[in-house]
């Protein structure tokens, strides 16, 4: 039986945490979290005192007013993140049970979602109209933070250097990271290009947080060679304006231009395959909308 001191605490705390990445303000303040969660300052105090009553430890290292975790407050923190993720999960089945549509939360970065989002969605929706998804555009880097605390349902992302153990996988395409340049620039006749080529050519960057950040600036530093970074952009339109207006170059996945774009494509004398994959976290309980989504991306060709 489950001691009521330890039921209460836990229900308090479990709707501090919920709400998005609350918990931190709780680690910073408890004056913080209780502005921000609209709560009172003695009913976060009150759910903690619970807590390490009932557990016979401190959750949390005292300086004043503020807080940090101790080893215990992390294990806590662990374990709380998953029950709230079940309560989430039944709120949601309760209203599915209550009406005929549902979001699904799915996050892909920006040049993915240019070029492979439309056509995916349309065959989904035409195979699903009841179903709803909700897109959030990030790099593939924060992304995966996002499925961690539960903010997405699932991802499409680039699978190259992922964690895969940490994640379920089905692996959707297969492409590659090229040069792109304007069709009037001295580079445009180069096939392949290599980067001391083109390392004094201005040169646009996803921003931190993406997949193409680090790895274009450590192939760079291999060869003791600096990009000349004259912008950095997640915006997919921003980036191909700079290219059409020769102000600028960057690295690009093939399938994210067209004609219209006033750009060639220049494969790199050293390739930097890229894997897309959809990714959800292990050991969750999904809803029957997700794993509609994820039967569909398992017979999804993208062509």
């Amino acid at each position: 039986m489950v001691p009521p001191a330890l039921n209460w605490a836990a229900a308090e705390l479990a709707t501090i945490t919920s709400k998005t990445n609350t918990a931190m303000f709780l680690y910073e303040s408890i004056n913080k979290a209780a502005e921000q969660l609209h709560v009172s300052q003695p009913a976060i105090t009150k759910a903690i005192q619970q807590l390490e009553s009932e557990f016979d430890v401190a959750l949390f290292h005292r300086f004043g007013n503020h807080l940090s975790l101790t080893e215990e407050g992390e294990f806590f923190l662990r374990y709380s993140k998953d029950i709230t993720n079940r309560i989430r999960l039944l709120e949601e089945h309760m209203h599915e049970k209550a009406h005929s549509k549902q979001t699904i939360k799915l996050g892909a970065p920006p040049m993915i979602g240019a070029f492979m989002f439309p056509h995916l969605f349309k065959q989904f929706k035409d195979a699903h109209p009841s179903i709803d998804i909700e897109i959030f555009e990030h790099g593939s880097s924060q992304m995966t933070q996002f499925v961690d605390d539960y903010t997405l349902d699932m991802a499409i992302i680039i699978l190259n250097d992922l964690p895969l153990s940490q994640y379920n996988m089905v692996h959707i395409y297969d492409t590659e990271l090229l040069y792109c340049t304007n069709a009037a620039s001295p580079f445009a006749g180069l096939d392949p290009v290599s980067l001391s080529d083109i390392q004094y050519s201005p040169l646009i960057l996803m921003k931190e947080g993406s997949y193409q950040n680090p790895v274009i600036k450590a192939r760079f530093a291999e060869q003791q060679l600096a990009p000349n970074v004259i912008l950095y952009s997640n915006q997919v339109h921003t980036i191909k304006n700079f290219i059409k207006n020769d102000f600028a170059s960057a690295f690009i996945l093939k399938e994210a231009l067209d004609e219209q774009d006033h750009s060639v494509t220049i494969p790199l004398s050293e390739p930097m395959p890229i894997q897309i994959g959809l990714i959800w976290k292990k050991k969750i309980h999904l809803s029957s909308h997700a794993l509609t989504f994820i039967k569909f991306i398992q017979k999804y060709e993208f062509k």
